[in-house]
């Protein structure tokens, strides 16, 4: 997709959700929910505000589309609770359902404030929580009874908005994928919400869900920050994902699922086995402007591509990632094109900055700085192509430049082994290799 339509896409994007809400407050047709309103309040103004979520969703399902913007005060609101039930019903299946063409805005001041409707997302802080008994510790403790997905939605576009909230506490158990927020082919916008402190996802897009999601940031889920499966391609736009841990895919995880991802920040996330920023299994995302920063992974701390995953990625940076193979992105079976990406500082046994089996990769004006392809003290292992590993793939490099990379053992700038490689236009200069070649070490090789 060129550039230009992508960028006329996220200014869409951001349109779209703030006319959403502003059409709810000059229409009519808005409820209000304040944890502090009084008893049986209608919705109908902040001084007789539901104090419950559920209550304003039920009611404005209800309404056969006279309602079309929700507006909630600072506080915390359980998917378990309403006014018949405010104690809570303990129900871990509770959850809060989006309803379509209805705006969700968190984030307002409420009652006692001199203006009710004054909005900070950071200072009127609007929390979606998952911890029924309010009672969570530090690492996860205490989650056994929490709500398994806090926020859910399926059949919607995106004319229903959701802004200004923070969704946490989501957590899996009895076959359920946990998470705070749940698509099922739903396709929200999304715009400046956070998803953090969740256990399986902080978003689960599931079966042909496509949400528009902007300034959102996704950070200390145990699971993929967001996880994508089953033919669903969100726009995703300057959004965080950091300090995420999963088996793979520590920021997000693909599985046949092609993304559009764009300004984003993969920063410190870890996976377990591949992807500490991203995983893409029969995936193909389009990537750009995006950065992976000390992002961590046995196979492709940045980015895992594997079985047939053919990612595009352009303008993007990878730093002082660090695997076990492929620092920052590791490619099995599969073959991304890249342009214009740079890498600086990324380590890992096998392939410092990237590493390539049985792929066809094409890289256009890339370049390799300080990469490093260190051996395992214990065991000597690794060593092999500081910039770039490849073994048995196809690769084509055009007007690359590799510079100041280091291998333990052979192939500073580059190693390859029973590859293809075609070199066009490219530079190695001041990389070093312990045993031998310094700039390109290939062995078997079609060059």
């Amino acid at each position: 997709m060129p550039q230009f339509a992508t960028n006329r896409m996220l200014r869409g994007l951001v349109i779209l959700a703030g006319a959403a809400l502003a059409q709810g407050a000059h229409g009519g047709g808005v409820l209000f929910v304040d944890d502090d309103g009084p008893p049986n309040g209608d919705g109908l103004e902040w001084a007789t505000a539901y104090r419950f979520l559920q209550d304003a969703l039920a009611d404005a399902a209800g309404s056969g589309g006279m309602i079309n913007e929700i507006r909630v005060a600072q506080g915390t609101y359980l998917p378990d609770r309403d006014e018949l039930n405010p104690d809570g019903t303990g129900v871990r299946a509770a959850t809060f359902e989006l309803i379509n063409g209805v705006a969700l805005g968190g984030g307002f001041a409420g009652l006692g404030a001199p203006d009710p409707d004054a909005r900070d997302i950071e200072l009127f802080a609007t929390v979606l929580s998952g911890d029924l008994l309010g009672n969570d510790g530090p690492n996860f403790e205490n989650n056994q009874e929490n709500s398994f997905l806090v926020v859910t939605g399926s059949e919607i576009d995106q004319t229903t908005t959701i802004e200004g909230f923070t969704l946490t506490g989501g957590t899996f158990g009895d076959q359920n994928p946990g998470a705070g927020m749940f698509l099922s082919s739903g396709s929200p916008t999304v715009t400046r919400c956070t998803f953090s402190g969740n256990t399986g996802a902080g978003m689960f897009n599931d079966f042909f869900s496509s949400p528009h999601i902007a300034d959102c940031t996704f950070s200390g889920n145990i699971g993929p920050g967001m996880f994508n499966c089953l033919f669903s391609n969100p726009l995703v736009a300057n959004c965080s994902f950091r300090e995420n841990t999963a088996s793979s895919g520590g920021g997000m995880a693909n599985r046949q699922a092609s993304p559009t991802v764009t300004g984003c920040t993969f920063d410190r996330n870890h996976a377990d086995v591949q992807g500490g920023g991203m995983f893409n299994l029969l995936s193909s995302p389009m990537l750009a402007n995006c950065s992976f920063t000390g992002n961590s992974a046995f196979g492709g701390a940045g980015i895992s591509n594997f079985a047939d995953s053919d990612p595009n990625i352009a303008d993007c940076t990878f730093t002082a990632n660090n695997a076990t193979q492929g620092g920052a992105i590791c490619n099995s079976g599969s073959s991304p094109m890249l342009t214009d990406c740079a890498f600086e500082g990324n380590t890992a046994l096998l392939g410092g900055a990237m590493a390539n089996t049985g792929g066809n990769a094409t890289l256009t004006n890339c370049t390799f700085d300080g990469n490093d392809a260190t051996v395992d003290r214990d065991t000597g292992f690794g060593g092999l192509g500081g910039g770039f590993f490849d073994l048995a793939g196809s690769l084509a490099l055009i007007n690359c430049m590799f510079t100041g990379n280091s291998a333990g053992k052979d192939g500073g700038g580059m190693y390859a082994f029973s590859s293809t490689l075609t070199v066009t236009e490219c530079i190695f200069v001041e990389n070093s290799a312990i045993d031998s070649g310094g700039g390109m070490y290939n062995f078997g090789t079609n060059s």
